[in-house]
């Protein structure tokens, strides 16, 4: 496929709760649910995903362990597929730039009977005005299975109570 076809894949919309507010080395916990809608070429159907998140916000920090699952349908299949997901994400802020941090992601999901899926992701969010925050990264496979390299962008909306990080 080319690139034309594959620049929207895996268009997403998701809900964020936190559960459980830790301190020190107890963490937070929050889930995400959402839609994968579809948007890449000759696909219908939406998809599902939803995971767990453990957050340990450390005096220089921060480490967030994912799991998660959901379901997934490939182009030209009729069955859905379960999905396992799973992931460790390191939020490091830039001291010299106040809202700027450095995020790193290694990632793993696996389609059923599929091989697994891993990738290593790199970028930056930063917090904008009004409660929005950014993102943006590159991301590369590290398998024959993966995706060679793409780009990901997001966009987060705070409603409600604002929490904010230590040291920040």
């Amino acid at each position: 496929m080319g690139i034309k076809e594959k620049q929207f894949a895996n268009t997403a919309g998701f809900y964020k709760k936190v559960w459980w507010r830790g301190n020190d080395w107890i963490p937070n916990f929050a889930t995400e649910t959402g839609i994968v809608f579809p948007t890449e070429k000759d696909t219908s159907g939406l998809n599902f995903e939803g995971t767990g998140i453990f957050s340990w916000y450390l005096e220089t920090l921060t480490c967030h362990l994912t799991f998660g699952g959901g379901t997934e349908k490939e182009p030209f299949e009729l069955n859905r597929q379960g999905l396992f997901i799973y992931g460790i994400i390191l939020d490091v802020p830039l001291p010299q730039y106040k809202k700027l941090h450095f995020v790193s992601e290694y990632s793993g999901e696996k389609v059923e009977s599929a091989v697994l899926d891993h990738q290593l992701l790199g970028g930056f969010m930063w917090e904008g005005p009004k409660e929005i925050e950014y993102d943006i990264a590159g991301f590369t496979g590290l398998n024959s299975k993966s995706v060679d390299w793409g780009m990901t962008m997001g966009v987060t909306f705070v409603i409600g109570k604002t929490f904010h990080r230590r040291g920040r």
